[in-house]
């Protein structure tokens, strides 16, 4: 296969066609993820359940099943990322268990879904132009964390955070890493996650405000 690239210890099929010119020269230059990555790699145990909400090119996660005895779980509703996420998988000999649908608060066997075929921000909302947009499946987080108990989360939903995390306790997650998106949640609405991750237990550890990218920890005596 040619033009492969390696990022972050992670092989990527660079002649994907459904790659942006930004997200290509983000691999190539090795920024594509670095913090999510980075935070994997810091924090993620052998030990732990991994939960990706929003997989990209399965990166993370394919750094995550390196280190965790249990193959991690990607929910991802683009379906042009689906398969690069599996070819990636596939080219790295990694197992992940891949679910195929949108999260959402309350669950729906439709909803309009924008995407970005070029593997940029694909959302319920359509705020980046897209072009095309499908129904999708949506799961509540809810059911997932009861199905999965997983101790680790990572979180990039493109807008949907404060929905999503801000309506749920995070039972048995002992690590969060998420990606903000203040264009779409504004700063009022950063806070209101911030103090209500903080009401439930979680330390903010660490931010990369270049990335958006913010790491909270609590004890890992509510692991399950």
């Amino acid at each position: 296969m040619k033009n492969i690239i390696s990022v972050h210890g992670v092989l990527v099929n660079g002649s994907d066609c459904s790659l942006s010119r930004k997200i290509y020269t983000k691999l190539k230059r090795q920024d594509y993820e670095h913090a999510e990555v980075s935070c994997v790699k810091a924090h993620l145990r052998s030990d732990d359940g991994y939960l990706e909400l929003g997989g990209g090119l399965g990166v993370c996660a394919i750094t995550a099943a390196k280190i965790c005895r249990k193959s991690p779980i990607v929910v991802e509703a683009n379906h042009h990322l689906c398969a690069s996420i599996e070819r990636n998988a596939l080219l790295n000999h990694a197992s992940l268990r891949l679910i195929r649908a949108a999260v959402g608060v309350t669950s729906a066997r439709k909803r309009r879904f924008w995407l970005n075929t070029d593997c940029r921000a694909s959302s319920f909302w359509n705020t980046r132009g897209a072009s095309v947009s499908c129904d999708v499946r949506v799961v509540t987080l809810s059911s997932l964390l009861r199905k999965h108990c997983p101790s680790f989360l990572m979180c990039d939903i493109e807008g949907s955070e404060l929905e999503v995390l801000g309506s749920s306790q995070l039972e048995g997650v002992a690590t969060l890493c998420v990606e903000i998106h203040p264009n779409r949640l504004g700063g009022t609405g950063c806070c209101v996650l911030r103090q209500h991750l903080e009401n439930i237990g979680f330390v903010q550890k660490a931010v990369d405000g270049d990335n958006n990218v913010w790491l909270f920890q609590r004890g890992r005596t509510r692991n399950r």
